[in-house]
């Protein structure tokens, strides 16, 4: 259960009603209405619970013996979408109200929630992402030339004993792959050799099941060819080097053993979200003077495959695992607005140069 409700829990009755919900179920007897969630899916959705309970907790509403429907009353939501509204911008203030539509749908199914799905649809109309997406957009081919530049820096230390060394091909390999492949942040990071990681032929598959997508849909994709060579070299010789690092260490923190996690940290331990998330940040801020964190990538993907091969701009929705091509041409096609400001750049400098050189005529000597 999430841990965002004060006492690190949620009432009794929400838990059971949880449990019964996210039952599964047989030939006999029907799952719960939460049943068909991917674990990612039920992670999110409880989340959102947890958070809309905590905010009741805070302000003196959540009273554990009171029905749950009693407690999400119209004038309970409508202080919780103004809370949201005041402290998130509106695109994660509706991400997080749909969370707990979805969980008051299956913990209390037989109320009506058309209402707060209303004020769902009402925010919809008026949100507004938090960053201009096309001021992060880079063209995939620089990512990959980025994540190639690292990890042929890495192989030319062949001297360099440190951690540092197999960090930074580990690194490069990561972006270039990432840039080719933006499978989701969870997916990309918790990648296991032999589960997703799957041989194939004389390459490898990326593969993973619908119960460990966001939105339960199967994904297989093959591992790119040119970075093959690539990812040997980095099971062979640099991963078994991350494997045997044990200096960096922390005891305050457990230890997650590496098990068969592709993605291995400079503590000899399977890499976190956290450090994942970081590290693309870091990385990207210093070579392209702005973070690109993971989920950016699938922009610039479907962005690039938009300008450059607009022919085949239905690939899109394969890599990044949608079910339609719809989401990918709402949110990652950028490509019309990224293109005209291109052009308009382009047609900026051959003024300017127009200009220059009509002064550098004016400037000669007259005609006699």
């Amino acid at each position: 259960m999430p841990r965002r409700c004060p006492g690190g829990g949620w009432p009794d009755a929400d838990r059971r009603a949880w449990l019964a919900a996210n039952r599964k179920g047989d030939l006999i007897e029907p799952g719960g209405a939460g049943a068909h969630w991917s674990d990612c899916t039920r992670n999110n959705v409880a989340i959102g619970y947890g958070r809309y309970l905590a905010w009741l907790a805070r302000n003196g509403g959540l009273n554990g013996s009171q029905p749950l429907a009693e407690r999400a009353t119209q004038e309970a939501i409508d202080g919780y979408v103004a809370h949201l509204r005041t402290c998130y911008a509106s695109t994660a203030a509706v991400a997080f109200l749909v969370s707990l539509l979805s969980a008051l749908k299956v913990l209390a199914s037989k109320h009506d929630w058309s209402e707060l799905q209303r004020t769902i649809n009402g925010l919809k109309l008026i949100a507004e992402p938090a960053r201009d997406k096309r001021s992060r957009i880079v063209d995939s081919d620089e990512l990959r030339d980025f994540g190639e530049e690292l990890m042929e820096a890495a192989e030319n230390r062949a001297s360099d004993a440190t951690w540092r060394r197999p960090i930074q091909y580990r690194n490069g390999l990561i972006i270039a792959l990432l840039a080719l492949r933006p499978l989701r942040r969870a997916n990309f990071c918790e990648m296991e050799i032999g589960q997703n990681l799957v041989p194939h032929g004389s390459g490898y598959r990326l593969r993973f099941e619908i119960a460990e997508t966001k939105n339960d849909a199967f994904v297989e994709l093959p591992f790119p060819v040119e970075y093959l060579p690539h990812l040997a070299r980095y099971l062979s010789f640099y991963r078994p080097w991350l494997c045997r690092l044990t200096g960096h260490r922390n005891p305050a923190y457990p230890f997650r053993a590496p098990g068969n996690r592709l993605w291995i940290s400079k503590t000899g331990a399977a890499m976190s979200d956290e450090v994942f998330y970081k590290n693309i940040n870091k990385l990207t801020t210093a070579k392209f003077r702005h973070p690109i964190n993971p989920h950016p990538f699938r922009d610039c993907l479907a962005t690039s495959i938009a300008i450059h091969d607009p022919h085949n701009v239905h690939i899109t929705r394969v890599l990044l695992g949608h079910k339609t091509s719809t989401t990918a041409e709402k949110f990652y096609n950028l490509a019309g607005s990224v293109e005209a400001g291109r052009r308009q750049q382009d047609v900026i400098m051959q003024l300017r140069r127009q200009a220059e050189g009509q002064i550098g005529e004016d400037d000669g000597e007259p005609e006699g």
